[in-house]
């Protein structure tokens, strides 16, 4: 941390230059120097990727704006499920009671779950109906699930195999705690084309530097 790299820079005033000639990349030395370990060095947005640009208080959405979910499969690998707020333009009031600008199509990811074990690449090899349980309690805990629309998933869950279809269980009427039947979550098709991957990635990576 800041309080570390002091005593450290105070007995070595070479200190930050051979953390520099050290690091791998600009994560990597923001890490060492400042404790920022938000950025997993060596990822595909490190280098684009700023907290103090990209990560903001929250706010409430405007009811004008799409709201929708994004989802990539996994059983005994992870899933992640991501909820996305985009903007038609209009501004928004922090809760602290400023305003903030936004440009139609800015996007911010409002939620996220990650289906995992707590051990690297392991998941919690959930059934497809016990995931769109979890997706629906989560909308209706944040107020937005009559709100969210159905938004990108791995085109995996489209196929069928012995008769079965991830997609489809997913979209069948869930019964909550509560007692109460809810519809399914639904998805579209993700764009899984050969060079889709990339071509995202650097659709990704060029938003995030603007």
């Amino acid at each position: 941390n800041t309080h570390e790299n002091k005593i450290l820079l105070d007995a070595d005033p070479d200190y930050i230059n051979r953390l520099a000639i050290a690091a791998r990349n600009e994560a990597e030395l923001a890490a060492w120097l400042e404790g920022s370990w938000d950025i997993v060095a060596g990822g595909m947005f490190d280098d684009v990727w700023k907290p103090k640009h990209h990560v903001v208080p929250s706010f409430d959405i405007p009811s004008s704006w799409l709201v929708n979910r994004s989802f990539d499969w996994g059983s005994s690998a992870p899933f992640s499920v991501g909820w996305w707020a985009e903007s038609d333009g209009s501004d928004v009031q922090m809760r602290d009671g400023t305003w903030r600008s936004t440009v139609r199509g800015d996007l911010f990811r409002i939620a996220e779950w990650y289906g995992w074990n707590g051990k690297p690449n392991e998941g919690l090899t959930m059934l497809a109906v016990e995931i769109a349980s979890g997706i629906i309690e989560r909308e209706i805990k944040t107020g937005i699930y009559n709100v969210c629309k159905a938004g990108p998933a791995d085109s995996s869950i489209f196929d069928v195999e012995n008769g079965n279809c991830i997609a489809d269980d997913m979209a069948k009427p869930v019964r909550l705690k509560d007692g109460r039947v809810y519809r399914g979550v639904y998805f579209t098709k993700a764009d899984k084309s050969p060079g889709s991957r990339k071509t995202g990635w650097e659709a990704m990576r060029k938003m995030l530097k603007q």
